[in-house]
Protein backbone atom coordinates (compact mmCIF):
# COMPACT_ATOMS: atom_id res chain seq x y z
CA UNK A 1 0.00 0.00 0.00
CA UNK A 2 1.46 3.36 -1.42
CA UNK A 3 -0.80 5.75 -0.51
CA UNK A 4 -1.80 6.62 3.24
CA UNK A 5 -4.30 8.47 4.67
CA UNK A 6 -3.60 11.22 7.72
CA UNK A 7 -4.75 8.74 10.33
CA UNK A 8 -2.65 8.71 13.11
CA UNK A 9 -0.30 5.05 13.66
CA UNK A 10 0.13 4.59 17.99
CA UNK A 11 3.43 3.59 19.28
CA UNK A 12 1.91 0.39 20.35
CA UNK A 13 0.85 -0.80 17.20
CA UNK A 14 4.65 0.04 15.62
CA UNK A 15 5.54 -1.55 19.01
CA UNK A 16 3.13 -4.68 18.33
CA UNK A 17 4.58 -5.07 14.50
CA UNK A 18 8.52 -4.95 16.24
CA UNK A 19 7.82 -7.52 18.64
CA UNK A 20 6.56 -10.10 16.04
CA UNK A 21 9.12 -8.86 13.21
CA UNK A 22 11.94 -10.05 16.08
CA UNK A 23 10.05 -13.65 16.09
CA UNK A 24 11.21 -14.37 12.66
CA UNK A 25 13.54 -17.21 12.01
CA UNK A 26 17.43 -16.29 11.14
CA UNK A 27 20.53 -18.26 10.15
CA UNK A 28 22.28 -19.71 13.27
CA UNK A 29 19.70 -17.77 15.22
CA UNK A 30 22.14 -14.77 14.55
CA UNK A 31 19.00 -12.06 14.29
CA UNK A 32 21.57 -9.34 12.52
CA UNK A 33 18.73 -6.97 12.38
CA UNK A 34 17.90 -3.40 14.11
CA UNK A 35 15.24 -1.10 13.46
CA UNK A 36 15.21 2.51 13.28
CA UNK A 37 11.71 3.95 13.93
CA UNK A 38 11.01 7.40 12.54
CA UNK A 39 8.39 10.09 13.56
CA UNK A 40 10.18 13.16 13.74
CA UNK A 41 8.46 15.61 11.18
CA UNK A 42 12.06 16.75 10.06
CA UNK A 43 14.24 13.69 10.11
CA UNK A 44 11.30 11.90 7.96
CA UNK A 45 11.58 15.34 5.31
CA UNK A 46 15.37 14.78 4.99
CA UNK A 47 14.93 11.11 4.76
CA UNK A 48 11.36 11.14 2.32
CA UNK A 49 13.94 14.11 -0.18
CA UNK A 50 16.71 11.28 -0.33
CA UNK A 51 14.01 8.90 -1.48
CA UNK A 52 12.28 10.86 -3.85
CA UNK A 53 16.12 11.95 -5.43
CA UNK A 54 16.59 8.25 -5.41
CA UNK A 55 13.38 7.09 -7.13
CA UNK A 56 13.84 10.00 -9.94
CA UNK A 57 16.84 8.49 -11.13
CA UNK A 58 15.56 5.04 -10.16
CA UNK A 59 12.27 5.61 -12.74
CA UNK A 60 14.02 7.10 -15.82
CA UNK A 61 16.26 3.91 -15.11
CA UNK A 62 13.39 1.62 -15.06
CA UNK A 63 11.23 2.90 -18.05
CA UNK A 64 14.13 3.25 -20.47
CA UNK A 65 15.55 -0.48 -20.13
CA UNK A 66 11.37 -2.04 -20.75
CA UNK A 67 11.37 -4.25 -22.96
CA UNK A 68 7.75 -4.51 -25.21
CA UNK A 69 5.03 -5.41 -23.11
CA UNK A 70 3.29 -8.79 -24.17
CA UNK A 71 -0.32 -7.54 -23.44
CA UNK A 72 -2.00 -4.60 -23.07
CA UNK A 73 -3.18 -6.15 -19.16
CA UNK A 74 0.78 -5.91 -18.36
CA UNK A 75 1.18 -2.64 -19.92
CA UNK A 76 -1.72 -1.22 -17.88
CA UNK A 77 -0.02 -3.31 -14.63
CA UNK A 78 3.05 -1.79 -15.08
CA UNK A 79 1.55 1.88 -15.25
CA UNK A 80 -0.47 1.42 -12.24
CA UNK A 81 2.30 0.16 -10.32
CA UNK A 82 4.82 2.88 -11.74
CA UNK A 83 1.87 5.92 -10.95
CA UNK A 84 1.57 4.33 -6.89
CA UNK A 85 5.32 3.91 -7.14
CA UNK A 86 6.01 7.86 -7.83
CA UNK A 87 3.41 9.05 -5.76
CA UNK A 88 4.86 6.99 -2.47
CA UNK A 89 8.22 8.88 -3.75
CA UNK A 90 6.01 12.21 -4.21
CA UNK A 91 4.46 11.57 -0.95
CA UNK A 92 6.25 9.64 1.51
CA UNK A 93 5.77 11.94 4.51
CA UNK A 94 2.18 11.54 4.41
CA UNK A 95 3.09 8.47 6.51
CA UNK A 96 2.97 8.82 9.81
CA UNK A 97 5.85 6.45 10.63
CA UNK A 98 9.12 5.15 8.75
CA UNK A 99 10.87 2.22 9.76
CA UNK A 100 14.51 1.84 8.30
CA UNK A 101 15.57 -2.08 8.99
CA UNK A 102 19.50 -2.13 9.45
CA UNK A 103 21.88 -4.81 9.24
CA UNK A 104 26.13 -4.84 10.36
CA UNK A 105 28.70 -4.85 7.20
CA UNK A 106 30.11 -7.90 8.20
CA UNK A 107 30.92 -11.51 6.80
CA UNK A 108 30.64 -14.11 8.62
CA UNK A 109 31.60 -17.08 6.13
CA UNK A 110 33.87 -19.68 7.81
CA UNK A 111 36.16 -21.58 5.95
CA UNK A 112 37.97 -24.83 6.32
CA UNK A 113 40.33 -27.03 4.74
CA UNK A 114 38.83 -27.25 1.63
CA UNK A 115 37.98 -23.33 1.49
CA UNK A 116 34.94 -20.87 2.51
CA UNK A 117 31.59 -22.29 3.49
CA UNK A 118 29.50 -20.67 1.39
CA UNK A 119 26.00 -20.24 4.00
CA UNK A 120 24.61 -17.53 1.71
CA UNK A 121 24.17 -13.82 2.17
CA UNK A 122 22.90 -11.99 5.88
CA UNK A 123 20.23 -10.41 4.18
CA UNK A 124 18.50 -13.95 4.12
CA UNK A 125 18.75 -13.92 7.85
CA UNK A 126 16.80 -10.17 7.86
CA UNK A 127 14.07 -9.74 5.48
CA UNK A 128 11.61 -12.82 7.05
CA UNK A 129 11.87 -10.09 9.98
CA UNK A 130 10.97 -7.76 7.40
CA UNK A 131 8.28 -9.80 6.41
CA UNK A 132 6.68 -10.46 9.70
CA UNK A 133 6.55 -6.91 10.16
CA UNK A 134 4.42 -5.94 7.52
CA UNK A 135 2.07 -9.39 7.98
CA UNK A 136 1.36 -7.93 11.46
CA UNK A 137 0.78 -3.98 10.01
CA UNK A 138 -1.51 -6.00 7.73
CA UNK A 139 -3.49 -7.90 10.16
CA UNK A 140 -4.43 -4.14 12.16
CA UNK A 141 -5.40 -2.87 9.14
CA UNK A 142 -1.59 -0.43 8.50
CA UNK A 143 -0.88 -0.27 5.19
CA UNK A 144 3.22 -1.07 4.47
CA UNK A 145 5.58 -0.70 1.20
CA UNK A 146 8.58 -2.50 1.11
CA UNK A 147 11.19 -0.08 -0.32
CA UNK A 148 15.07 -0.37 -1.39
CA UNK A 149 15.15 2.06 -3.82
CA UNK A 150 16.36 4.98 -0.98
CA UNK A 151 19.91 2.45 -1.31
CA UNK A 152 20.78 4.77 -4.14
CA UNK A 153 21.87 7.35 -1.71
CA UNK A 154 22.00 5.20 1.34
CA UNK A 155 24.38 7.94 2.72
CA UNK A 156 22.32 10.56 3.46
CA UNK A 157 19.86 8.27 5.09
CA UNK A 158 22.31 6.98 7.11
CA UNK A 159 22.96 10.08 8.03
CA UNK A 160 20.00 11.90 8.55
CA UNK A 161 19.19 9.45 11.40
CA UNK A 162 22.39 8.82 12.80
CA UNK A 163 23.29 5.26 11.74
CA UNK A 164 26.80 4.26 11.73
CA UNK A 165 28.44 3.69 8.78
CA UNK A 166 29.10 -0.33 9.88
CA UNK A 167 25.18 -0.56 9.35
CA UNK A 168 23.93 -1.28 6.23
CA UNK A 169 19.75 -0.09 5.60
CA UNK A 170 18.32 -2.75 3.59
CA UNK A 171 14.83 -1.61 3.91
CA UNK A 172 12.79 1.23 4.53
CA UNK A 173 9.29 0.53 5.45
CA UNK A 174 6.59 3.20 5.22
CA UNK A 175 3.82 2.90 7.83
CA UNK A 176 0.22 4.52 7.24
CA UNK A 177 -3.66 4.35 7.17
CA UNK A 178 -3.85 2.65 3.85
CA UNK A 179 -6.33 4.92 1.10
CA UNK A 180 -8.56 2.36 -0.41
CA UNK A 181 -8.51 -1.60 0.34
CA UNK A 182 -6.46 -4.12 0.61
CA UNK A 183 -6.71 -6.65 -1.98
CA UNK A 184 -4.79 -9.84 -3.78
CA UNK A 185 -1.85 -8.88 -5.09
CA UNK A 186 -1.40 -9.66 -9.20
CA UNK A 187 1.37 -12.41 -9.51
CA UNK A 188 2.28 -15.11 -11.66
CA UNK A 189 0.55 -18.22 -10.45
CA UNK A 190 2.29 -20.61 -8.07
CA UNK A 191 2.16 -23.24 -10.58
CA UNK A 192 4.37 -21.51 -12.85
CA UNK A 193 7.46 -21.06 -11.09
CA UNK A 194 7.40 -24.45 -8.86
CA UNK A 195 9.59 -27.18 -9.78
CA UNK A 196 8.62 -30.87 -8.45
CA UNK A 197 11.92 -32.79 -7.55
CA UNK A 198 14.07 -31.58 -10.59
CA UNK A 199 14.24 -28.19 -12.16
CA UNK A 200 11.67 -27.84 -15.20
CA UNK A 201 9.55 -30.73 -13.86
CA UNK A 202 5.80 -28.87 -13.78
CA UNK A 203 2.35 -29.79 -13.11
CA UNK A 204 -0.69 -28.15 -12.59
CA UNK A 205 -2.00 -27.42 -8.91
CA UNK A 206 -5.29 -29.20 -7.75
CA UNK A 207 -8.03 -27.11 -6.09
CA UNK A 208 -7.37 -24.78 -3.99
CA UNK A 209 -7.84 -25.22 -0.21
CA UNK A 210 -9.40 -22.33 1.32
CA UNK A 211 -8.21 -21.61 5.26
CA UNK A 212 -10.76 -20.16 5.85
CA UNK A 213 -13.27 -22.47 5.50
CA UNK A 214 -11.98 -25.21 8.05
CA UNK A 215 -13.71 -28.70 7.80
CA UNK A 216 -16.89 -28.90 10.18
CA UNK A 217 -18.32 -32.32 10.97
CA UNK A 218 -19.90 -33.89 8.27
CA UNK A 219 -22.53 -35.58 10.56
CA UNK A 220 -24.43 -34.48 13.94
CA UNK A 221 -22.30 -35.49 16.99
CA UNK A 222 -25.40 -35.01 18.85
CA UNK A 223 -28.35 -35.50 16.65
CA UNK A 224 -31.73 -33.98 17.01
CA UNK A 225 -34.14 -35.48 19.34
CA UNK A 226 -36.52 -37.17 17.18
CA UNK A 227 -40.41 -36.95 17.49
CA UNK A 228 -40.49 -40.62 19.47
CA UNK A 229 -37.60 -38.97 21.84
CA UNK A 230 -39.50 -35.90 22.80
CA UNK A 231 -41.16 -36.08 26.07
CA UNK A 232 -44.17 -33.58 27.21
CA UNK A 233 -42.01 -31.12 28.89
CA UNK A 234 -39.87 -31.26 25.51
CA UNK A 235 -42.71 -30.34 23.54
CA UNK A 236 -43.88 -27.89 25.64
CA UNK A 237 -40.50 -25.84 25.08
CA UNK A 238 -40.53 -26.25 21.66
CA UNK A 239 -43.92 -25.34 20.90
CA UNK A 240 -44.15 -22.52 18.82
CA UNK A 241 -40.49 -21.81 18.49
CA UNK A 242 -39.91 -21.56 14.52
CA UNK A 243 -37.17 -20.85 12.65
CA UNK A 244 -36.88 -19.51 8.95
CA UNK A 245 -40.08 -20.75 8.52
CA UNK A 246 -40.05 -24.03 9.97
CA UNK A 247 -41.59 -25.40 13.30
CA UNK A 248 -38.81 -26.23 16.12
CA UNK A 249 -39.59 -29.78 15.88
CA UNK A 250 -38.35 -29.78 11.92
CA UNK A 251 -35.62 -27.41 12.94
CA UNK A 252 -32.33 -29.05 14.10
CA UNK A 253 -30.65 -26.59 16.01
CA UNK A 254 -33.82 -26.58 18.30
CA UNK A 255 -34.54 -30.31 18.39
CA UNK A 256 -30.74 -30.67 18.92
CA UNK A 257 -30.79 -28.09 22.09
CA UNK A 258 -34.12 -28.97 23.34
CA UNK A 259 -32.03 -32.16 24.69
CA UNK A 260 -30.71 -29.77 27.04
CA UNK A 261 -33.87 -28.93 28.89
CA UNK A 262 -33.32 -26.75 31.93
CA UNK A 263 -30.66 -24.36 28.97
CA UNK A 264 -33.43 -24.56 26.20
CA UNK A 265 -35.53 -22.76 28.45
CA UNK A 266 -33.68 -20.26 29.85
CA UNK A 267 -32.15 -19.72 26.17
CA UNK A 268 -34.96 -19.15 23.91
CA UNK A 269 -36.33 -16.33 25.63
CA UNK A 270 -33.30 -13.90 25.41
CA UNK A 271 -32.61 -15.30 21.64
CA UNK A 272 -35.93 -14.70 20.84
CA UNK A 273 -35.65 -10.79 22.55
CA UNK A 274 -32.57 -10.15 20.49
CA UNK A 275 -34.83 -10.92 17.08
CA UNK A 276 -37.40 -8.63 18.23
CA UNK A 277 -35.18 -6.11 20.01
CA UNK A 278 -34.67 -2.41 19.12
CA UNK A 279 -32.52 -2.62 16.17
CA UNK A 280 -33.80 -2.76 12.46
CA UNK A 281 -34.52 -6.28 11.78
CA UNK A 282 -32.32 -5.74 7.97
CA UNK A 283 -29.44 -4.18 9.94
CA UNK A 284 -29.75 -6.97 12.96
CA UNK A 285 -29.52 -9.16 10.17
CA UNK A 286 -26.06 -7.70 8.49
CA UNK A 287 -24.49 -8.38 11.62
CA UNK A 288 -25.85 -11.84 12.59
CA UNK A 289 -24.50 -13.14 8.93
CA UNK A 290 -20.91 -11.21 9.01
CA UNK A 291 -20.53 -13.39 11.98
CA UNK A 292 -21.89 -16.50 10.67
CA UNK A 293 -19.49 -15.74 8.00
CA UNK A 294 -16.76 -15.22 10.21
CA UNK A 295 -17.30 -17.94 12.27
CA UNK A 296 -17.82 -20.34 9.45
CA UNK A 297 -21.25 -21.73 10.45
CA UNK A 298 -23.15 -23.05 7.61
CA UNK A 299 -25.86 -23.75 9.46
CA UNK A 300 -26.26 -19.87 10.95
CA UNK A 301 -25.28 -18.42 7.36
CA UNK A 302 -28.30 -20.60 5.64
CA UNK A 303 -31.05 -19.96 8.45
CA UNK A 304 -30.20 -16.00 7.81
CA UNK A 305 -29.86 -16.03 4.73
CA UNK A 306 -33.19 -16.64 4.50
CA UNK A 307 -34.26 -14.50 7.11
CA UNK A 308 -32.30 -11.50 5.78
CA UNK A 309 -34.35 -11.81 2.36
CA UNK A 310 -37.61 -11.06 4.41
CA UNK A 311 -36.11 -8.02 6.04
CA UNK A 312 -35.16 -6.75 3.01
CA UNK A 313 -31.52 -8.13 2.40
CA UNK A 314 -30.71 -8.59 -1.70
CA UNK A 315 -28.72 -11.51 -2.53
CA UNK A 316 -26.16 -9.03 -3.95
CA UNK A 317 -26.06 -7.83 -0.37
CA UNK A 318 -25.79 -11.34 0.75
CA UNK A 319 -23.10 -12.67 -1.01
CA UNK A 320 -21.19 -8.93 -0.59
CA UNK A 321 -21.55 -9.27 3.39
CA UNK A 322 -18.71 -11.90 2.49
CA UNK A 323 -16.41 -9.41 1.13
CA UNK A 324 -16.50 -7.74 4.37
CA UNK A 325 -17.17 -4.06 5.33
CA UNK A 326 -14.78 -3.06 2.62
CA UNK A 327 -16.31 -3.92 -0.63
CA UNK A 328 -18.21 -2.00 -2.55
CA UNK A 329 -21.82 -0.96 -2.36
CA UNK A 330 -22.55 -0.78 1.04
CA UNK A 331 -24.28 2.36 2.62
CA UNK A 332 -21.68 4.43 5.39
CA UNK A 333 -23.91 2.89 7.72
CA UNK A 334 -23.96 -0.92 6.52
CA UNK A 335 -20.24 -0.74 6.02
CA UNK A 336 -20.03 0.46 9.97
CA UNK A 337 -22.21 -2.32 11.16
CA UNK A 338 -20.36 -4.95 9.37
CA UNK A 339 -16.80 -3.35 10.48
CA UNK A 340 -17.93 -3.53 14.37
CA UNK A 341 -18.90 -7.57 13.80
CA UNK A 342 -15.59 -7.61 12.25
CA UNK A 343 -13.72 -5.82 15.08
CA UNK A 344 -15.92 -7.73 17.95
CA UNK A 345 -14.82 -10.92 16.04
CA UNK A 346 -11.26 -10.09 16.18
CA UNK A 347 -10.35 -8.25 18.87
CA UNK A 348 -13.97 -8.75 20.85
CA UNK A 349 -14.31 -4.77 21.57
CA UNK A 350 -15.46 -2.15 19.26
CA UNK A 351 -13.12 0.55 18.48
CA UNK A 352 -13.79 3.85 19.21
CA UNK A 353 -13.81 5.49 15.71
CA UNK A 354 -16.94 3.09 15.02
CA UNK A 355 -18.47 3.01 18.04
CA UNK A 356 -18.57 7.23 17.44
CA UNK A 357 -20.22 6.51 14.07
CA UNK A 358 -22.47 4.39 15.14
CA UNK A 359 -23.78 6.57 18.24
CA UNK A 360 -24.64 9.13 15.89
CA UNK A 361 -27.10 6.77 14.61
CA UNK A 362 -28.29 4.54 17.36
CA UNK A 363 -30.19 4.96 20.63
CA UNK A 364 -28.57 3.53 24.09
CA UNK A 365 -30.83 0.70 23.62
CA UNK A 366 -30.00 -0.07 20.14
CA UNK A 367 -25.96 0.46 21.19
CA UNK A 368 -26.01 -2.32 23.84
CA UNK A 369 -27.72 -4.92 21.46
CA UNK A 370 -24.81 -4.51 18.70
CA UNK A 371 -22.28 -6.58 20.85
CA UNK A 372 -25.23 -8.32 22.56
CA UNK A 373 -26.43 -9.78 18.74
CA UNK A 374 -22.69 -10.37 17.94
CA UNK A 375 -21.98 -12.11 20.97
CA UNK A 376 -25.10 -14.66 21.27
CA UNK A 377 -24.19 -15.36 17.29
CA UNK A 378 -20.89 -16.38 18.26
CA UNK A 379 -22.26 -18.42 20.88
CA UNK A 380 -24.86 -20.12 18.49
CA UNK A 381 -22.17 -20.80 15.66
CA UNK A 382 -20.07 -22.17 18.94
CA UNK A 383 -22.43 -24.37 20.04
CA UNK A 384 -23.57 -25.10 16.29
CA UNK A 385 -20.62 -26.29 14.34
CA UNK A 386 -19.47 -28.26 17.54
CA UNK A 387 -22.66 -30.22 17.92
CA UNK A 388 -22.70 -31.23 14.19
CA UNK A 389 -25.96 -29.69 13.57
CA UNK A 390 -26.37 -29.96 9.96
CA UNK A 391 -28.69 -27.67 7.89
CA UNK A 392 -32.25 -28.53 6.73
CA UNK A 393 -32.67 -29.81 3.43
CA UNK A 394 -33.26 -27.03 0.66
CA UNK A 395 -31.08 -24.42 2.87
CA UNK A 396 -28.28 -23.85 1.58
CA UNK A 397 -24.45 -22.93 2.53
CA UNK A 398 -21.52 -20.99 1.31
Amino acid sequence: MRRYTDAPVSDAEVEACLRAAVQAPSGGNIQPWQFVVVRDADVKATVAESYRLAYDRYETALVASLPPFRSEEDEASFNRGLAASRHLAEHMTDAPVLVLVAMPGIDLTLTDDEGPLDIGPLHASVFPAVQNLMVAARAMGIGTALTTVFRIRQDEVRKACGIPDRYEIVALIPMGRPVGRFGQARRRPAETVTHWDRWGEKRDFGPALDPWDPPRPATPRIPPATDEELDDDARELLGGARVAGRDAVGANIFSTLVRHKGLFRRWMPFGGKLLSGKLPARERELLILRTGWRTRSHYEWGQHVIIGKLTGLTDEEIARIKLGPDADGWSDLDRTLLRAADELHEDACISDATWSELSAVYDDKQLTEIPMVVGHYHLVAFTLNSLGVQREAGVAGF
